[in-house]
């Protein structure tokens, strides 16, 4: 069907496969749901927004929740294709899927979750961010598989312009140190990587903050303890004979 509609549809595609994707996604059958997902390529090509949104992201989503690792895998890559064509919405919605499967019992998935929450965060909302991407990073950050733990690790530097000096300096960077001294030494390496780094951009800041701060008026002496104003009120000082 996949052939057919490729090579004598033309432009007719969405059309006629729209309507005909969205059933096939509510069959109850492995093989014919992983057939879809490793189609996703050619979906996203051929179908419009709102086909997506509907007709593929929507019933594509159940495969998150399935007992097969291996369609719950098939699921995490298929939809991250589909990320740039997501509404806002949707995009919502597979913010919370992902977090769900950072608990998922397959140590890869929950690595490649963590790697999805880095890529679609360009496209969260600056609220979804402040509320699910640095959790999400502390959370693989702590995770007994060392692949997800350096995944985690990578992310957060990669995701690092998602986050203001203040939080860089007070949430991530805390978040981080404790890495330093990690059972796993590829792990310490990693996260030494990600302090240097992120220190590096703070020094930075702080030097603009130095630079952005008003200087005095050229030729007027800053006020001190030592200075020869007088209080007010006070008496005058005594004059020479």
């Amino acid at each position: 069907m996949m052939y057919i509609a490729k090579t004598f549809l033309g432009d007719s595609v969405n059309k006629r496969l729209g309507p005909v994707v969205a059933k096939l996604f509510t069959i109850n059958d492995r093989a014919i749901r992983g057939t879809l997902l490793q189609s996703i390529t050619f979906l996203t090509e051929e179908l419009d927004k709102n086909t997506l949104n509907q007709a593929v992201f929507e019933p594509a989503c159940s495969g998150f929740s399935d007992s097969s690792a291996t369609l719950r895998e098939l699921t995490l890559k298929a939809t991250l294709e589909l990320v740039p064509k997501l509404s806002q919405p949707n995009i919502e919605k597979l913010s919370r899927y992902l977090v769900r499967l950072q608990t998922d019992p397959e140590s890869g998935i929950r690595t490649n979750t963590v790697i999805v929450f880095n890529k679609i965060a360009p496209h969260m909302t600056e609220v979804s961010r402040q509320k699910m991407l640095l959790t999400a990073f502390i959370r693989a950050m702590k995770d007994p598989f060392v692949p997800c733990r350096l995944s985690a690790l990578k992310c957060t530097l990669k995701s690092k312009e998602f986050f203001s000096p203040v939080e860089l300096s007070s949430k991530v960077l805390p978040a981080v140190t404790p890495h330093l001294l990690d059972g796993v030494r590829d792990v310490r390496k990693e996260a030494f990587a990600v302090v240097d780094d992120l220190l590096f951009f703070l020094r930075q800041e702080s030097e603009r903050m130095i630079d952005a701060q008003p200087q005095a008026p050229s030729g007027q002496a800053p006020m001190n303890s030592s200075s020869s104003h007088q209080p007010r009120g006070a008496a005058p000082p005594p004059t020479k004979a």
